[in-house]
């Protein structure tokens, strides 16, 4: 998962991504989202008004409410009609589908008095010129969930636009949890030899070079190191 803004471009004026330096720590996202902060001035150096966008995934929605407002991993589901109101203590933000957040998030930028922010799935964010991936900052560390084919981390002064194909998901970062949102893919299966070991056979093929090589390309982290062609 990634928070994100409005994409970065050199002839851009007032981009986030810029007065930002590219970079939030989860306190500060914690504070955007329960209304704390309600005007990027507080963060940095743009006077918006902070507009909040949150995906309609209900998956992306406990990794959310867990790993940024500590919410329990038993008691809070999302099918409970309170989930969100339990936690964001302002008018529940708009709940979107990702590319159609992403999309929502760069038509606001043409509105010169709003900054928007959203938290989507860097498969989802990979790639793609609506928003820019903010690095997370703590403990005075930046970590960035993207970096270039030379290891160096992206920033918001590169046209990530015009360099498609020369950056990547930041695998190590990710695959190690030093980048604080990243969370794995998981098989759940019973331990119960009187039924079938499909469970078990699923977990295996995915490990395989081919199938890891495979969920990389929808912009996913291998669970090993992989050397590609």
């Amino acid at each position: 998962l990634d928070p994100v803004d409005a994409f970065n471009y050199p002839d851009r004026n007032k981009g986030l991504p810029d007065a930002m330096q590219g970079e939030i720590t989860l306190s500060d996202l914690e504070q955007l989202y329960t209304g704390e902060i309600d005007n990027w001035q507080q963060l940095s150096t743009s006077d918006l008004t902070v507009k909040r966008y949150w995906t309609n995934d209900p998956t992306v929605q406990r990794i959310v409410a867990r790993r940024i407002f500590d919410s329990p991993q038993e008691s809070e589901t999302t099918e409970n009609p309170s989930f969100i109101s339990s936690f964001i203590n302002i008018e529940e933000p708009n709940a979107l589908p990702p590319l159609t957040m992403l999309r929502w998030i760069l038509q606001d930028f043409e509105n010169t008095t709003i900054g928007s922010i959203g938290i989507a799935p860097l498969s989802q964010v990979f790639g793609q010129c609506s928003v820019y991936p903010l690095a997370l900052t703590e403990t005075r560390r930046s970590v960035t969930p993207l970096v270039f084919s030379d290891g160096k981390a992206t920033g918001p002064e590169e046209d990530l636009c015009d360099r498609k194909g020369s950056y990547q998901p930041n695998a190590p970062a990710l695959r190690s949890g030093a980048y604080p949102l990243a969370y794995p893919l998981a098989i759940i299966y019973p331990f119960d030899n009187s039924r079938s070991p499909i469970g078990k056979k699923l977990a295996e093929l995915l490990l395989t070079q081919e199938s890891q090589t495979y969920l990389m390309s929808l912009g996913m982290v291998s669970a090993y190191p992989i050397t590609t062609p």
